[in-house]
């Protein structure tokens, strides 16, 4: 995912951008003002054109549109510029977002493997009529994050069904996290049951 968010930025850097975004919205900001500028004056100048159609009048109203024209033209690719830099910036908040998404869900699925593990020793001691009990309240790191909150209001709460996107993130660390449970505890099997079997005949 690294990858990723280094092919966005193709050799710059997130600051850097932001930076370029920065300086190119106060170049548009200063020809605006200049466009402003000559707009005014053209409108001044088609004015003294109505009331003497000279030739140098005539120059003055061509000139001042020609330079509206190329104002505009400016602005335009500036804002173009602008707008390539924010589709960037914001490729790259959504790629740090979901990497960040997937860190909170690893840590939170590792977190839970105890639980796991306690979940499946209770279920393998309850065949030899043993019982053990875990209680896993509160919220994680994830649904912290999302804000996620079960009081039992549909009309208030926010569960991670909201979140269909992060609810797969999280599923997909939890089975991992599971699986890893289940090869871990097979080898436990393997030692109680060999210890268990230890001097029986």
């Amino acid at each position: 995912m690294k990858n990723t968010i280094k092919k966005l930025l193709g050799g710059e850097t997130k600051e850097g951008l932001q930076t370029k975004q920065d300086k190119l919205q106060q170049r548009v900001q200063e020809l605006q003002t200049n466009l402003s500028h000559v707009q005014s004056a053209l409108t001044n100048a088609e004015a003294h054109f109505l009331v003497d159609e000279s030739a140098s009048n005539k120059r003055v109203v061509e000139k001042l549109k020609a330079g509206m024209i190329g104002f505009q033209a400016d602005i335009a690719s500036i804002q173009e510029e602008i707008s390539t830099i924010q589709e960037k910036l914001t490729a790259i908040a959504t790629e740090e977002r979901t990497q960040y998404i997937h860190q909170l869900a690893h840590e939170d699925a590792q977190s839970n493997k105890r639980f796991l593990k306690e979940g499946a020793l209770a279920r393998y001691l309850q065949q030899h009529d043993l019982t053990s009990t875990h209680s896993s309240g509160g919220y994680n790191q994830l649904e912290r994050y999302l804000g996620i909150t079960v009081t039992g209001n549909p009309n208030t709460d926010v569960t991670m069904h909201d979140f269909p996107e992060e609810l797969q993130i999280q599923k997909g660390a939890q089975n991992t996290a599971s699986a890893e449970v289940d090869e871990e505890f097979a080898e436990l099997v393997k030692h109680i049951e060999k210890f268990l079997e230890k001097g029986v005949n």
